[in-house]
């Protein structure tokens, strides 16, 4: 029977779902990949950027407390480099800058 099922499987292309264990190595990888591509590189909370940088100081102190600093030193040096690029940028300026445009 176990046989039949493993042909099925291989006839369809039936994967398994990718299970990572919590304490794993390529479990830390996946959350400062995550944290990476999907929060603090997406268009996402472009009104709120402090909600970026709650959630990276979550996965900073989750990554830590199971063992993992150095992912958790590479989210903390990306998130510092992403404020330091938003930090002098004012959201009107470029609107300012195309109403002085058209002005002139």
């Amino acid at each position: 029977m176990n046989d039949k099922i493993r042909r099925l499987n291989k006839a369809f292309c039936v994967e398994k779902p990718r299970v990572l264990d919590a304490g794993s190595r390529a479990r830390a990888n996946e959350k400062l990949r995550w944290f990476l591509n999907e929060i603090l590189f997406a268009e996402t909370w472009i009104h709120h950027p402090y909600n970026k940088i709650l959630v990276g100081y979550d996965i900073i102190d989750q990554l830590e407390r199971e063992g993992f600093p150095w992912q958790a030193e590479r989210i903390r040096n990306h998130l510092h480099r992403w404020m330091k690029s938003i930090s002098c940028k004012d959201p009107r300026d470029h609107a300012d800058m195309e109403r002085v445009k058209s002005a002139v």
